[in-house]
């Protein structure tokens, strides 16, 4: 059996598809932006999460992105890197987070043809992540967040 290659425009709707459930993350400015509730239905696809978080931060200005599991308190923690400021966020569940940890390795797959996404406003960003370790020796997950000029 012969499989013709998947087109990048094929592979972007396998990531996000365009039909099913969509999140929908809360934003308050109080002063700061902050993202309260994550809004992800129980049916949700594992990529529209992904970028629904990534999306979120960009609106607000971020660049970075940062998780981190709390294995004391079973969530990860999401901070979202505004200006020369790590602000908290929404924690999100392990699972939320073995969704985004898993598409990353798609989303930022750098033999992508496309390197760059859009949001639904047209902003043109591409990513990157790597592990950190913190000084309270939690390791951390950090995605980089580049808006093309």
């Amino acid at each position: 059996m012969v499989m013709s290659p998947v087109t990048p425009s094929e592979r972007d709707k396998l990531l996000r598809p365009v039909d099913g459930s969509r999140c929908n993350p809360k934003i308050v400015h109080d002063p700061l932006p902050r993202v309260v509730d994550w809004g992800m239905p129980d049916d949700v696809h594992a990529g529209d999460f992904a970028f629904s978080v990534i999306e979120a931060a960009l609106s607000v200005g971020g660049s970075d992105i940062q998780l981190t599991p709390q294995d004391e308190a079973s969530e990860v923690s999401v901070h979202f890197k505004i200006g020369s400021d790590f602000i908290l966020q929404a924690p999100m569940t392990q699972i939320q987070f073995g969704f985004i940890a898993i598409m990353l390795a798609h989303i930022a797959n750098p033999s992508r043809d496309e390197s760059h996404f859009s949001t639904a406003d047209g902003t043109l960003y591409s990513l990157r992540f790597f592990k950190i370790r913190l000084l309270d020796n939690h390791t951390a997950l950090r995605i980089h967040l580049n808006v093309a000029e």
